[in-house]
């Protein structure tokens, strides 16, 4: 009787010690990964549309803008894995050579930050590259946004973008800086971006 009482107690120590390791390891898991989880949660929900006017800008329907849309948002969605993709060519009425190539879609993603990088590069891969990247004001959705340049045959064109965990979308801004296109994609992202 002595001897299975001596013995069960290294055994229940050897317990109470698994248990508090597998709490800790659930309390550091808790304290890593939390804040993402929750934020994960809280943008999934995430709908993504083309108005007919945003930020002053009119929607382009003519078959030339939607081919350049379609095409811009297909590389997109298929290098990103969106389970919805938008595209859509606005016109800005005080100029043509102003107009904004707009793409964006859905998914669940655990690193907004590399999933912009990566349609950065999508966009202008062969012409170099966006340069000159910088975060701007991502609003009150928040996610992160930024904006750069990439070459053109015409000269510079200012790209932004932004990313969240529950989309991504980016804008090609021909004839503009980079601060201009930074302010009006603030315009247009409460626009398009909706949370359910």
């Amino acid at each position: 009787m002595v001897e299975t009482g001596t013995q069960s107690r290294p055994i229940w120590r050897v317990r109470n010690l698994v248990l508090v390791g597998v709490a800790l390891v659930l309390l550091i898991a808790a304290v890593l990964y939390g804040p993402t989880t929750w934020q994960v949660v809280r943008q999934r929900s995430t709908t993504i549309s083309t108005p007919d006017q945003v930020a002053g800008l009119r929607r382009d329907q003519s078959d030339g803008a939607q081919e350049t849309a379609e095409y811009v948002r297909d590389a997109v969605a298929s290098s990103t894995r969106l389970n919805k993709s938008v595209g859509a060519v606005y016109l800005d009425p005080s100029s043509d050579s102003r107009t904004v190539i707009f793409v964006g879609g859905t998914a669940v993603f655990w690193t907004p930050t590399n999933v912009l990088d990566e349609v950065f590069q999508l966009i202008t891969d062969d012409t170099g590259g966006v340069s000159g990247v910088r975060n701007v004001d991502a609003g009150p959705l928040g996610g992160v946004m930024r904006c750069g340049t990439t070459a053109t045959p015409d000269g510079d064109m200012a790209v932004c973008g932004w990313a969240d965990h529950g989309c991504v979308a980016v804008a090609l801004f021909p004839s503009r800086g980079v601060d201009e296109a930074a302010k009006l994609i603030g315009q247009m992202r409460p626009a398009i971006q909706h949370r359910d």
